[in-house]
């Protein structure tokens, strides 16, 4: 979620139960599972030099948090905000 976002614990929750069932969460759906594989398509391994870490954004523009967090050896890498 972005830092702008403003949403409750409980919205935020319903939300996840969508994305973590591929776009259908207690009978409704909110995206067909073609979209949301195309949202979760293509994590790309770069540095984010504002956070200090390295992320693996999709084309949906999420974290991808299955795969592996490891920066190429030739950048100079510290994990979290300014450790």
């Amino acid at each position: 979620m972005s830092a702008n976002t403003k949403a409750s614990a409980r919205s935020l929750a319903y939300l996840g139960g969508f994305m973590a069932n591929k776009g259908t969460f207690l009978k409704k759906t909110i995206m067909s599972e073609e979209t949301w594989t195309k949202f979760h398509a293509n994590p790309t391994l770069v540095e984010d030099a504002e956070a200090g870490m390295m992320t693996r954004f999709t084309d949906g523009g999420v974290d991808d948090m299955t795969k592996p967090n490891t920066a190429p050896p030739e950048i100079k890498w510290t994990p979290g905000w300014d450790a």
